[in-house]
């Protein structure tokens, strides 16, 4: 019998679950959900916390890096995602804008860390 969807565990992957006791938080939000297979025994339930740290938690900080590319290919923008992958920042999305005379261009968000920006700068 499956224990998780597919979908459960994609979540529980990206958010790292672990099962530990509550660190210290100040909850912003509650959620609770209940399976609809029975599973003698063994409860179907799910029950999710949303908060923030409290206390002396440590803060990341994060710099966001945005350009908008006007002559370019679909091949050349991917390539650029992937190096900037590579060289650390924690996610590359792109958007489609218009741009002067209704050509369509590209909008490139990048998250990283300030360091990263640092040899970006350089």
């Amino acid at each position: 019998m499956e224990r998780v969807t597919p979908t459960g565990a994609a979540v529980l992957r990206m958010l790292e679950v672990c099962y530990e006791t509550l660190p210290a938080m100040r909850v912003k939000a509650t959620g609770y959900g209940a399976g609809g297979r029975e599973t003698p025994g063994e409860p179907n339930l799910l029950r999710l916390l949303v908060g923030e740290a409290a206390g002396d938690a440590a803060e990341e900080p994060i710099a966001i890096i945005e350009t908008v590319i006007d002559d370019s290919t679909p091949q050349v923008v991917a390539y650029v995602s992937e190096l900037l992958l590579e060289a650390g920042a924690w996610d590359v999305f792109r958007v489609a804008v218009q741009m002067k005379k209704g050509r369509t261009g590209v909008q490139m968000t990048v998250l990283a860390g300030p360091i990263l920006c640092r040899c970006f700068r350089s």
